[in-house]
């Protein structure tokens, strides 16, 4: 009896015996990195050069054509299943069969990709004619590092402190953010399992920084360390000025005070005796050299929740100040003369000198100089008291070319106002290098005044304008004329004023939403009103996006509103809600008797609006969700002719639309 080899075995002995035979496939052994120690690869900028070296065997030949790729994994070592739809790092081409075989193949200068970030790459070869997939180097370190320096920064985006006000912890952030991992630093010591680039809900004090985590890579990147970031109390403890609580100087002192907190990212406000001092958004506030004396403090902010007022420092003059003076700039008009003045408490036996483009003015050693030229002009105090210093006043004189006014709000406004103040802010005059100069009251005297509004004058001659109600919106201007003649009349900046009346509404039309159809919603319209219309939803405006005309058109029933805003306010919101009018000339049924003593009840019999409607679809489910009909045109037949159960389940559950909008929703309870 002959023994018969199944298609099993045969297989097997084909496969053992196809490689002595020398038919079998191509075989790309895994690549090798040279001039890396270990299989790492640790890329920088000007350092992103590698090479690879693979052996292949190709018994059946490679095709005319073919390339070779060197193929680059995800972080996590896999390759994408369409072949050639992964990073390809180089690529030689026309690459035959070898002679001999085994050969070795080598791709020399390639660089990784800059995103490379992981400790578990892998690199392979593929072929493409025939396309045959080589075997893989895997578990590479990977990383490219762009020699910047990793910066951590606070809320505040300050580089330096990060504030806790009120036990509030903070969050540290790290960037670049987009390593696998980091190593966090508190005081000097490593922060256990803390790998992430955002350090979160850091409530201790202390100063913090990080490194970036380059796993095997880690010992050739020297510049991984970032700054030192310290978080601090914004409390009176750890936020004051540097100085003693009283501190005396005299006008000749460098005098200053300075807050122990100095950081570019954080705001600052000094006040004096109560009072703001102007432009001193620095840690560091120099004392004028008169009038210096008081009591102050200071606000830093560091972000718009968290900001601390230092306690007092008591500043003390030691010598004497000059209590008035004139301006740093002034303009002398045409026929006048200018008058520039100090007062002093300066004591007894003091001297006086005024000066005039550097010269000494000879006999002026008075409080008081006329000036009817333009020039440089100084006044010198010597004070003779226990500090014996030099007060200094100076102030530059103009001959103006032209005037201007600024105009403005009389103050904030509510869009709910039904009157708003117009005021004159400034009259100046204009220097031939186009320098603003503020005219002194008697110089403003010499201009006559008049509003004007849309161009055309109102008759009111006062300094500020009263705007009374929305009949008066408009564009609001003050013209200036110089009264002794010779400058042509000059007018403000424009400020547009437009009030929202009381009266405004919206409109629906029709009132209620019609079944199948849409409700127009008009708020009234104003030339200067701008509008943007939301849907409430829960409680919340969500913006419709490009509903930014007067009017919108919806189709579901809801709640609505529109917030109508002009140059002046913000916005006043108007809501307005939209009712569902579906009605039908008949109820829907939701009880029907099949085989009852009434064939009345026997089907379920729709309104005339919605049966044999092409645009009104039927859905009818039983109790389970399973479909039991579904079409348009109905005909008022189920379940007599079209339910899949016949109509046999006691309770079914219905959905009627049109144009996609659900008109109905409900239940049908079969009685038999």
């Amino acid at each position: 009896m002959k023994n018969k080899l199944n298609l099993s075995s045969l297989l097997m002995v084909l496969s053992l015996l196809l490689p002595s035979m020398g038919i079998f496939a191509q075989r790309i052994n895994a690549p090798e990195l040279n001039g890396t120690s270990d299989d790492l690869a640790c890329a920088r900028d000007g350092r992103n050069t590698f090479s690879v070296e693979a052996t292949y065997v190709s018994p059946a030949g490679f095709n005319a054509g073919n390339d070779f790729v060197l193929q680059l994994s995800d972080a996590d070592g896999n390759f994408d299943s369409d072949v050639f739809n992964n990073v390809e790092l180089d690529r030689l081409n026309d690459i035959t069969t070898p002679s001999p075989s085994p050969a070795t193949i080598n791709f020399d200068n390639f660089s990784f990709p800059i995103t490379v970030r992981g400790e578990n790459y892998s690199l392979r070869i593929v072929s493409t004619d025939p396309v045959e997939i080589g075997r893989e180097l895997q578990n590479i370190p990977i990383y490219y590092f762009s020699n910047e320096q990793p910066k951590v920064t606070a809320p505040s985006d300050s580089e330096l402190h990060a504030a806790i006000c009120n036990a509030q912890a903070v969050d540290l952030t790290v960037t670049p953010n987009d390593f696998p991992a980091y190593i966090w630093y508190k005081d000097g010591v490593i922060i256990p399992g803390e790998t992430d680039a955002i350090l979160t809900d850091v409530i201790a004090t202390g100063e913090y920084r990080v490194e970036i985590d380059f796993g095997s890579c880690n010992p050739f990147y020297a510049f991984n360390t970032s700054n030192t970031i310290k978080v601090i109390n914004f409390t009176t403890t750890d936020v004051f000025i540097d100085q003693n609580p009283q501190v005396s100087y005299c006008p000749s002192d460098n005098r200053i005070l300075s807050c122990n907190i100095v950081d570019d990212a954080f705001t600052y406000q000094w006040f004096k005796d109560g009072e703001p001092v102007e432009n001193s958004n620095t840690a560091i506030l120099t004392l004028p050299q008169s009038n210096f004396g008081g009591m102050y403090r200071v606000e830093v902010t560091a972000t718009e929740d968290c900001s601390v007022i230092t306690n007092p420092v008591e500043v003390i003059n030691l010598g004497s100040n000059l209590l008035t003076q004139p301006p740093p700039q002034m303009v002398v008009l045409p026929g006048e003369t200018l008058t520039l003045e100090i007062t002093t408490d300066a004591p007894a036996g003091r001297t006086i000198q005024w000066f005039k483009d550097n010269t000494a003015l000879f006999g002026e050693n008075g409080l008081s100089i006329t000036a009817t030229t333009t020039g440089i002009y100084r006044v010198e105090v010597t004070t003779n008291d226990a500090c014996d210093s030099i007060l200094i006043a100076e102030t530059e004189v103009f001959i103006p070319t032209d005037f201007g006014a600024e105009i403005a709000f009389d103050s904030d406004i509510d869009c709910d106002l039904e009157e708003v103040g117009l005021i004159t802010e400034r009259i100046f005059g204009i220097t031939g290098g186009g320098l603003e100069i503020p005219l002194i009251d008697s110089q403003i005297a010499q201009f006559s005044l008049e509003w004007f509004k849309d161009n055309t004058a109102t008759g009111v001659t006062t300094s500020d304008f009263l705007v009374n109600g929305v009949d008066e919106n408009g564009a609001y201007v003050l013209q200036l004329t110089f009264i002794p003649g010779g400058f042509e009349p000059d007018f403000s900046n424009t400020l547009q004023v437009a009030l929202i009346s009381d009266t405004v509404e919206v409109t629906r039309t029709p009132d209620t939403l019609p079944l199948g159809s849409t409700v127009l919603l008009t708020a009234t319209q104003v030339t200067g009103y701008t509008y943007q219309w939301y849907q409430v939803v829960n409680d919340t405006d969500e913006i419709i996006d490009g509903a930014t005309q007067n009017t919108l058109e919806v189709s579901t029933e809801g709640i609505y509103a529109v917030v109508i805003t002009t140059d002046l306010c913000d916005g006043k919101r108007i809501e307005v809600e939209v009712n569902d009018a579906v009605s039908f000339s008949g109820l829907i049924p939701n009880v029907i008797v099949p085989g009852g003593d009434s064939p009345i009840n026997d089907n379920w019999v729709l309104p005339a609006e919605l049966a044999n409607q092409q645009d009104v679809e039927i859905k009818i489910y039983n109790a389970q969700g399973k479909e039991d009909f579904s079409g348009t045109n109905y005909q008022n037949n189920w379940p007599e002719e079209n339910s899949k159960s016949q109509g046999q389940e006691s309770v079914y559950y219905y959905i009627i639309t049109k144009n996609n909008s659900v008109l109905r929703k409900g239940s049908i309870t079969v009685m038999r």
